[in-house]
C-alpha cells in the first residue's frame, strides 16, 4: 500500500511518461472509489500511474491498429470494401490511458507530439466526397473523438450521404 505522497508521486510520474494527456468529466470523477483509488478500475482507466506501466513490447507502435496505413485520404480509414471509419476530430470528453489513437487524440504530452485530426472544412468535405464516390461502401463509422464537435451542416451532409449511398 502506497502512502499518500507515494501515490501522488506515482501519478505525476505516470503523467510524465504517458502518451495521453488527462481529461476527465465530472461524472467520471464521481464514479471513482476515492477510498481506494489505486485499485479502482475507473481511476486506472483514466489516470496514468507509473507503477503499473510496463516497457513497451519491441513491436509496439503508437498506431497499434495500423489505421494510418489504411487511410486513402486524411480522416478516412478504409480497410474493408464495404466498411470505412471516419475520424473527424481528435478531442474526446475523456481520455483513456489505453487509447489506440494516442498518436492523434488529445493534447501533446511530455513524450509525444500529436498528429491530431483537425476538424476543418476541406478535410470534412474531402472525406465525405471520398465516401460518396465509393459505391461498395455500406457502413461508415464515425469515431476518433467526440462527434458533437462536428458542425450540424456536416452532420446533415453525412445523413444525406447515408440515405443515398450507404443504404442498400
Amino acid at each position: 500500500m502506497q502512502t499518500r505522497d507515494e501515490f501522488l508521486s506515482d501519478i505525476v510520474g505516470g503523467m510524465k511518461v504517458s502518451t495521453m494527456s488527462v481529461r476527465l468529466m465530472p461524472y467520471i470523477v464521481s464514479r471513482i472509489n476515492w477510498s481506494d483509488p489505486a485499485n479502482c478500475p475507473v481511476f486506472r482507466q483514466y489516470i496514468p500511474q507509473k507503477s503499473i506501466m510496463t516497457k513497451d513490447h519491441p513491436y509496439a507502435v503508437l498506431d497499434s491498429l495500423h489505421e494510418r496505413k489504411d487511410m486513402p485520404i486524411d480522416g478516412i480509414v478504409h480497410r474493408y470494401p464495404e466498411k470505412a471509419l471516419f475520424l473527424p476530430v481528435s478531442s474526446c470528453p475523456v481520455y483513456c490511458t489505453c487509447c489506440t489513437r494516442a498518436y492523434g487524440v488529445g493534447a501533446d504530452t511530455g513524450i509525444l507530439v500529436k498528429e491530431p485530426f483537425r476538424l476543418g472544412k476541406k478535410r470534412i468535405n474531402d472525406a465525405l466526397a471520398y465516401v460518396e464516390g465509393k459505391e461498395d461502401l455500406k457502413d461508415l463509422v464515425i469515431s476518433g473523438g467526440d462527434a458533437y464537435y462536428i458542425p450540424p451542416k456536416y452532420v446533415f451532409k453525412m445523413r444525406k450521404i447515408r440515405n443515398s449511398c450507404l443504404t442498400s
